[in-house]
């Protein structure tokens, strides 16, 4: 199952480790310094990795929230409809609007 993982540049330590243990049981993660090369045109390969990926997750923090990239990725994830969406909150913070109507997990970042 390929599984995009959609994240602010202060949660990629955390993200990264998820990805390996994602990769280690057997499925695809996507995370973007693995896959994006130099001169890549950059929302080009975002669009194309989130259609084709079988579940979007969102790690939502305070970071997150505010970050450019991860707005335009979870808003367009939202409106491909029919793909697995999943919301991992790693601090307090509500879950974005279009998450309101599905079960989330919180997980510390720290471990």
């Amino acid at each position: 199952m390929r599984v995009f993982l959609s994240h602010n540049a202060a949660n990629k330590d955390f993200v990264r480790r998820v990805a390996m243990a994602l990769r280690d049981h057997g499925l695809k993660p996507w995370l973007d310094v693995w896959q994006i090369r130099v001169g890549d045109a950059l929302m080009d390969v975002l669009e194309k990795e989130i259609t084709a990926c079988e579940c979007f997750v969102l790690f939502w923090s305070q970071e997150s929230k505010t970050a450019p990239y991860v707005e335009w990725e979870r808003q367009f994830a939202a409106r491909l409809g029919g793909k697995r969406r999943i919301c991992v909150r790693l601090d307090d913070i509500v879950p974005p609007p279009e998450q309101a109507d599905r079960k989330s997990t919180r997980l510390n970042s720290s471990h």
